[in-house]
């Protein structure tokens, strides 16, 4: 297997006065990486969500919203999210993953102990993530702006 640390690299925000340097990280040869495509793959096969609000990319939501009819009471709105990814709480995300597995995961009754050992490794793969962007925190450290 063989994991590394991740390479940093650097994209110019050319649209941006001054432009201004987006770090990527490509975590493809972190520790967690394949860990994490697993742990997709299960969660998204045991999680039947009741309604489902993501996209996959513009082209799906052109496609979604093509035909809808916005009544004149109703506002379509669009966030710009900045810094999703380093804003996220990991305390909280663990107990909505939790809660979702229990209330509506198609795991059968005799299973459920599988949800702790999931949460387990859910918890590992995002602090072996954290712990990795420790590694570049001296060379990028991401603003609120």
């Amino acid at each position: 297997m063989n994991p590394t640390a991740p390479p940093l690299r650097g994209l110019p925000k050319v649209h941006k006065p001054d432009i201004p340097i987006r770090p990527l990280v490509n975590y493809t040869t972190a520790p967690s990486y394949k860990l994490a495509k697993k742990l997709e793959t299960i969660l998204k096969s045991q999680i039947v969500l009741e309604h489902n609000y993501s996209v996959k990319n513009s082209h799906e939501l052109v496609n979604e919203i093509k035909n809808m009819e916005i009544k004149p009471h109703q506002i379509l709105a669009s966030f710009d999210v900045v810094n999703l990814y380093t804003n996220v709480p990991v305390t909280e995300t663990v107990a909505l993953v939790k809660d979702n597995l229990e209330k509506h995961s198609n795991l059968l009754p005799e299973a459920i102990g599988v949800i702790d050992f999931i949460l387990m490794l859910f918890v590992k793969c995002v602090y072996l993530t954290t712990s990795l962007d420790e590694v570049w925190k001296d060379f990028h450290r991401p603003d609120d702006g």
